[in-house]
């Protein structure tokens, strides 16, 4: 196995994703330890793993660090901070006009972690906000959010412009995916926020799904009343099963996205902050219906940062044969059957720099399997993106 990063850079990425309070010092040792190929490589994967803020509030304090990292950095933060005030009162100001009009919206990851359980909420890096809803309220929440300004459109990442939603996008999102497409709206400042309106959990292709009336019927307020969001036992097994639903895709693990080391930073943080246990919210997770997934994830953050409270209650030996299977929701339509099987483990593979290109033959071989048997593929064409 190649690993794509060295063990002293990978040190510092769990480090920084760690968000220990007393940790800056073990951060800055570890940053002291790398070489120029390193550093070049280090902003590019701080921002794979969401821990670019972290980075850049170690490093513009630095006075060690090389001084364009250091520029580099300071200009970061400056703009994270801003991003995330502006996306901090978009946020609210669009929970509050849903509170307003009686629709029970449930904030879900992001926006509740950076509030209740990281040390700054601009430390929690989102791109949007999440929010559930009843599946008999999409409709009114929808008028809502139309009526505060928002487009069924979407920001591109690339170049920050919006882009408007065609009507088969729309449709497939309602039909299949998690919620009814996004909603986007710019201020004249130029800060914008897209929310997903959730229904559900999880695709129509997923053979492991949340029970979504299970989660509602959790919902709580907030300490500050501001927002509803689920038990703490259910937020973290909401992420658990979110961070497994990010693997089962090719295009994800050719982008780096299908593990990365936020989303057990979220739950090793959700434990720090709530002060829970991993009996409790197994026990939670099964009634819910993501037991797998929730002991799966939990052995995944204790791999990567250590043990958590309650950990013997974990089934290691079933997390490693979950972890081992892959699947591509969008090309086989479900994900049940693993069309191929991983030999490097979940808490490794974070890491591997060629599990894109295994993960790539794997979806060839199940190909070149089906069309040797002489089973015929075919596509069913959406028209517009």
């Amino acid at each position: 196995m190649t690993l794509s990063i060295s063990s002293a850079l990978r040190a510092v990425l769990i480090d920084l994703a760690r968000f220990d309070p007393d940790g800056d010092e073990r951060i800055r040792s570890g940053l002291r330890m790398l070489d120029a190929a390193d550093w070049a490589h280090l902003f590019e994967l701080a921002a794979t793993h969401r821990v670019l803020a972290n980075l850049s509030r170690v490093v513009a304090a630095m006075p060690d660090a090389p001084p364009l990292s250091k520029h580099l950095a300071r200009r970061l933060v400056i703009m994270l901070q801003r991003q995330a005030t502006a996306r901090r009162w978009e946020s609210a100001s669009a929970i509050a006009a849903l509170t307003e009009a009686g629709v029970d919206a449930v904030a879900l990851k992001g926006y509740v972690l950076a509030i209740e359980c990281y040390p700054e909420f601009s430390l929690r890096e989102t791109g949007d906000l999440d929010l559930l809803v009843a599946g008999e309220d999409v409709a009114r929440a929808a008028a809502v959010l139309e009526a505060e300004g928002f487009t069924r459109a979407q920001i591109v990442p690339a170049t920050g412009e919006v882009e408007q939603l065609s009507a088969a996008r729309l449709a497939g999102y309602e039909d299949e995916l998690q919620h009814v497409g996004e909603f986007t709206r710019v201020s004249e400042r130029g800060t914008g926020l897209t929310i997903d309106l959730h229904f559900r959990l999880s695709t129509v292709f997923d053979h492991l799904a949340p029970d979504t009336p299970v989660f509602l019927a959790s919902a709580v307020r907030s300490p500050d009343g501001t927002y509803l969001r689920f038990s703490p036992e259910l937020v973290v097994a909401h992420l658990g099963y979110h961070a497994w639903w990010d693997t089962q895709s090719l295009t994800n693990v050719r982008n780096g996205l299908d593990l990365r080391l936020f989303q057990y930073s979220d739950i090793q943080l959700a434990f720090r902050a709530w002060g829970l246990d991993c009996r409790s919210i197994l026990d939670e997770a099964e009634r819910a219906g993501v037991g797998t997934t929730t002991n799966w994830a939990l052995w995944m953050t204790c791999s990567i940062f250590g043990e958590l409270p309650g950990s013997d209650s974990i089934d290691v030996d079933a997390a490693i044969e979950f972890d081992s299977r892959f699947s591509d929701r969008w090309l086989q339509r479900e994900t049940s059957t693993p069309l191929g099987l991983w030999s490097v483990p979940g808490p490794e593979r974070i890491f591997d720099a060629n599990r894109a290109a295994r993960a790539t033959a794997m979806v060839i071989e199940w190909i070149d399997d089906h069309t040797k048997r002489g089973d015929v593929l075919s596509w069913t064409l959406r028209g517009d993106r």
